[in-house]
């Protein structure tokens, strides 16, 4: 969440911290909920620690993206109205 503003930033992660066991059974893996990234920034992030292997952590990094935009685009959306 990068919006300037870290009360309205918290407010949306909270709300997603909320639905954490859904999102980590769609994304496949545990998330991360950081409340202080940068100055005024919340994020959630999933990590892989396997580097050893470039092409296969692009099409990790590649799958993930894509689970985390289809499973949290309309989410977010809803909290944003």
């Amino acid at each position: 969440m990068e919006s300037p503003n870290y009360d309205e930033n918290k407010k949306i992660l909270s709300r997603l911290e909320k639905d954490q066991a859904a999102i980590e059974k769609e994304i496949g893996q545990p998330v991360t909920f950081e409340y202080h990234w940068g100055s005024h920034w919340c994020r959630m992030l999933v990590t892989n620690e396997d580097v050893s292997d470039v092409p296969k952590l692009d099409d990790w990094i590649i799958g993930t993206t894509k689970k985390f935009y289809q499973y949290l685009k309309p989410r977010l959306e809803k909290i944003l109205e």
